[in-house]
Formats: C-alpha cells, sequence, structure tokens
C-alpha cells in the first residue's frame, strides 16, 4: 500500500494565556486502512471564546511530521500568546491535482472531528482559522477555495459554517477554470505571507489556457478586484524561506485577526518589506525540480535546516 501523507495530521493547541498544557492523541480519520492522527495540545486552564488555529505544516505533499520542531516551536509560541492553534502537515499538474484534493479531503475531516468535539475542546465552531506553510498553506487556500465554490469534497461541512480567517505562508491556488472565483460565498478574510523571489511555491503564477498556479502576488490582485479583504505581506527578494516565517509574524498574525476579524474590517493591503534580519538564501534560488530531485534534496533539506537555525536565533521567535 501506498503511504499516504496527510498535511492534516494536526498538533491542536487549545492555547491560554498560561503556556501550561497536557497533550492527547486523536485518530481523526483512517485512508486506506491509514489512521490519520492529531495532538491535541490542552491548555490548563481553556479561555472563553479562545481561537483554534489549524496550522498545517508543509513538506511538499511528501513528507513532513506534526512533530517537527518548527511546527512544534510555532505551536508553542501560539499557545502562550491566547490563541487556539492546531498544527497540520502532509510533477504533474494531474499528480498536483489529486495531492492537493486529499490534503484538502483530510483537512475537511480534521475540521469536522473539531467540530463534533467543540465543547470537550473548548473550541468556539466560528472561531476556526485554516493556517499552513507552504504545501500546508496551498491546503488552507484550497479548502476554503473549494468550500466556497460549493465542492463536493467540503460537502460534509454545514451549511452554516465559515471559516474565520485563513492565513498562507507561502501558498497558491491550483484553478482549472481560469481566474479564481467564490461563486456560492466570499472566501474567509486571508492573510498572505509570501517572497517575491519564491520559485518552489510560485510568488507570481503559471497559466497556461485555463489551467493556472496563482500564488499571493496574482491572489491579492484578485481579491482587491473582488473586494475581499485580505493582508498581504510580500517580502522583497526573499524565496521559499519565507514559509518558515510563521514562527516570526506573530504579531502580524495578532493585528490580522484582531482587525479583520474581531473588527470585521474589510482592509485590502499590500505591504512590501525587506527584512534586514534574513539575507536572501540559496532557497530564494529553489525550484520545484530542487526539491524532488533525489539527487539534489539532500542539499536542498540542509539549506532550509539552517534558515531554520537562524530563525530560532532572531529574538523574536
Amino acid at each position: 500500500m501506498k503511504k499516504r501523507f496527510a498535511l492534516l495530521c494536526i498538533t491542536l493547541l487549545c492555547v491560554s494565556v498560561v503556556s501550561a498544557h497536557t497533550v492527547q492523541t486523536h485518530t481523526f480519520a483512517v485512508r486506506d486502512t491509514q489512521q490519520l492522527a492529531m495532538d491535541i495540545y490542552l491548555p490548563a486552564q481553556p479561555l472563553p471564546q479562545q481561537y483554534c488555529i489549524v496550522y498545517m505544516y508543509g513538506g511538499g505533499f511528501m513528507s513532513g511530521a506534526r512533530t517537527e520542531s518548527e511546527a512544534v516551536t510555532y505551536a508553542r509560541n501560539m499557545c502562550s500568546r491566547g490563541s487556539t492553534v492546531a498544527n497540520m502537515g502532509a510533477s504533474t499538474i494531474k499528480i498536483m491535482k489529486n495531492a492537493i484534493e486529499m490534503a484538502v479531503e483530510d483537512c475537511v475531516s480534521a475540521v469536522n472531528f473539531l467540530l463534533a468535539h467543540a465543547d470537550e475542546l473548548h473550541i468556539s465552531p466560528n472561531r476556526i482559522i485554516l493556517a499552513g506553510s507552504s504545501a500546508g498553506a496551498i491546503t488552507a487556500l484550497h479548502t476554503d477555495y473549494a468550500f466556497a465554490n460549493g465542492s463536493t469534497i467540503t460537502a460534509s461541512l454545514p451549511d452554516d459554517f465559515r471559516f474565520a480567517g485563513i492565513v498562507a505562508y507561502s501558498g497558491a491556488i491550483l484553478s482549472f477554470d481560469g481566474k479564481v472565483k467564490y461563486p456560492n460565498h466570499a472566501p474567509a478574510p486571508t492573510l498572505f505571507v509570501h517572497g517575491t523571489n519564491d520559485h518552489l511555491v510560485k510568488y507570481s503564477q503559471i497559466k497556461v489556457f485555463n489551467i493556472g498556479f496563482f500564488g499571493t502576488q496574482p491572489l491579492a490582485k484578485r481579491f482587491d478586484q473582488l473586494k475581499l479583504p485580505y493582508y498581504a505581506r510580500h517580502y522583497v527578494n526573499l524565496g521559499h524561506e519565507v514559509s518558515m516565517f510563521s514562527a516570526v509574524t506573530t504579531e502580524l498574525f495578532e493585528s490580522f485577526v484582531t482587525n479583520y476579524i474581531e473588527r470585521g474590517r474589510k482592509l485590502r493591503i499590500d505591504e512590501y518589506t525587506k527584512d534586514a534580519a534574513i539575507e536572501p538564501s540559496e532557497a530564494s534560488k529553489a525550484t520545484t525540480a530542487d526539491f524532488y530531485n533525489p539527487r539534489k534534496r539532500p542539499a536542498f533539506s540542509k539549506n532550509f535546516q539552517n534558515i531554520y537555525q537562524q530563525l530560532q536565533k532572531m529574538e523574536q521567535y
């Protein structure tokens, strides 16, 4: 049996302002006899009306783990700041399409599990935020996109349910029908974070006839055209290393939640910034071929590990 790498093996952090917590592991779905599990971090003193941030880690739809240092660090960081978080992780166009559909299917199963156990986990159903890095960001964006388009993949979600927000670190949407559209209902307020030199998850777009892979640049433009609320932070001259910025942009996340979700402001903002603490690395030159090439993968992985270590040393990490 071929192993299914679900981006949605979740680490759920029901958080309080106190970092103390207990951890439970639950199976939220079974696919082809493979159990998909989530680690649920429960606070010692749950807060009323707290958010549940469902965080999906990266890994190119083929690797990654919910216990990875980056995912756990992000989760604990957000936990200490008083949010509810869920860490979820795990070519040709056809292969990518199938991978995304499987990831979205698993994401929906995970969300349904959380909704079914909302009371015992102290989750507010109207305060679930999808967030992700790289492939996880693609999954977060696609889950809301499929839901807003009435896809059969998301049909099991309650009719009156809506995601409170979407947060995408180096994400994109794959469309087979031209520009992205939201015919059934508007998407959730969305926070985009992307490097302008990202060639792994394209910052701009790849388009052939009606098939398009749209990164933050065209998505932000499209949201602006449709007058949809969004905040896009464009990191100038950086590449796919920005996918690892989730733990160093917590203030941006909190501002997004306060303004777009709590206050319901319909802002449309593009912010272009240069981070003096992070120099462009080899990751800025990385392509999809580098990631999936067995010969290049070891050097690619080592490079990203070095970036992660640099981020750990930053004061705000």
